[in-house]
């Protein structure tokens, strides 16, 4: 498999302002807008190189209103999106959204995945992750480089052209890094332990049908996890955002890899 490198900093990962969360400030500058004059420094800014990105967003009940900003604000041409609403959303609440990205002509890089039900912490919400990131690797035809997943609620601090410059850099194309936010101190990887590692749970959405609107929680079962020992697969756990920004040959080994099909297994 390819080496890839997983960098545990905010950094370039920090271009959403995050909805319901407590962030740090960035540490990450972007560099300047390109569409500034050569005075300001356009014209240096304008030789920079971009790539471009496949972000997939996520959207459920509680941030799908959101969802049509935020496209008109990270929507580039030379991006490839795919977008994904819980099947929970109601019907009269989801079509008037998809039958408005369906009709702009600009969003023909845009594709509305087939709803399904959703559970938050579930693998649901993995293995919908997986499937957008499959569909950008096979059905696009686009060589993006970098994967960003973001919910609704999330609003980017940088326009699309920003991003598209900043993970085009060289040191990122070189190095091919990744990036996730870890959460710092022992508590938090205690926690992942007791309620998720160290015991079994159900995803009750993988069980429901396409259409379901039933409202769907990770189904504790109270038994011993035998998968849940580090020792299992070699691995060291940390605790993590499930929003990332990750290299395409992390988003190949993960799809296609056989140690990521190994660790759906936890």
């Amino acid at each position: 498999a390819a080496a890839v490198a997983l960098v545990a900093a905010p950094a370039a990962a920090q271009v959403f302002r995050r909805g319901q969360h407590a962030w740090s400030p960035p540490t990450f500058v972007p560099p300047p807008e390109r569409d500034g004059g050569a005075a300001n420094g356009g014209a240096a800014a304008a030789a920079l190189p971009t790539t471009p990105l496949a972000i997939f967003i996520q959207a459920a009940g509680s941030n799908v209103g959101h969802l049509p900003r935020l496209l008109s604000r990270v929507h580039d041409a030379g991006n490839v999106y795919a977008i994904h609403v819980d099947a929970k959303v109601p019907a009269d609440t989801y079509e008037p959204i998809a039958a408005a990205i369906r009709a702009n002509p600009a969003y023909t890089n845009v594709h509305l995945m087939p709803r399904s039900a959703l559970t938050y912490l579930g693998i649901s919400l993995v293995l919908n992750t997986l499937s957008a990131a499959r569909h950008f690797l096979m059905d696009t035809g686009v060589p993006w480089t970098y994967f960003i997943n973001i919910s609704a609620s999330d609003y980017p601090l940088v326009s699309a052209d920003t991003m598209r410059t900043a993970f085009g850099g060289p040191d990122l194309q070189a190095h091919r890094l990744s990036f996730v936010q870890n959460f710092l101190g022992d508590q938090h990887l205690a926690n992942i332990r007791k309620f998720r590692l160290n015991k079994l749970t159900f995803d009750p959405a993988l069980a429901a049908p396409p259409d379901s609107t039933a409202d769907t929680r990770l189904a504790q079962t109270g038994l011993d996890n035998p998968l849940g020992r580090p020792s299992t697969f070699g691995l060291r756990y940390a605790a993590a955002e499930a929003w990332m920004a990750l290299h395409r040959d992390f988003v190949v080994e993960a799809v296609t890899g056989d140690l990521g099909r190994q660790l759906l297994a936890l």
